[in-house]
């Protein structure tokens, strides 16, 4: 992410992102709440559901995004949040048809593909190889980004 910021490479996301990003910001909460209190880890996410933290804590979780998600990458438009249209939701259910994706990735994926993206950019390098075997477009690791646009041809869209 800081590359594509140096870069001032525009990217576009799903509001699905946004929500995981928090989620996974919760459990961190609660997983190191529960260590503190000296739980074992197994017992830890035997029970993660519900998380019982605070509001405070769930605001906390919530601030920690805004700041370093939010703030830097959506509210200086180098990334740009979607949300599925009406006419979305079709294609996220031949999506799920055509590999073995999890629901989230099918919310990442429509926002890429809805908003004509040329790379699918992804830290999970099985995604990379699914979405690349469905040939619903190109996709790669960001350590690989400019080695994929060189391949492509692409120059990416380079914000003022």
């Amino acid at each position: 992410m800081e590359t594509i910021k140096r870069r001032k490479i525009q990217c576009f996301t799903s509001y699905y992102t946004i929500l995981e990003l928090i989620d996974r910001e919760q459990e961190n909460k609660w997983i190191w709440k529960r260590a503190q209190h000296g739980e074992a880890l197994d017992d830890i996410i035997r029970r993660r559901y519900p998380r019982e933290l605070s509001e405070a804590e769930l605001r906390d979780a919530f601030n920690e995004i805004e700041n370093k998600f939010l703030k830097p990458f959506v509210d200086s438009d180098i990334v740009v949040v979607t949300v599925p249209l009406d006419e979305s939701w079709d294609s996220l259910l031949e999506l799920l048809q055509k590999g073995n994706f999890s629901i989230g990735d099918i919310f990442h994926l429509d926002a890429a593909i809805g908003n004509r993206c040329n790379i699918f950019i992804t830290n999970d390098s099985q995604l990379v190889k699914m979405i690349n075997e469905t040939g619903l477009m190109s996709a790669a690791r960001p350590a690989e980004l400019d080695k994929k646009l060189a391949e492509l041809g692409i120059r990416p869209i380079v914000l003022p």
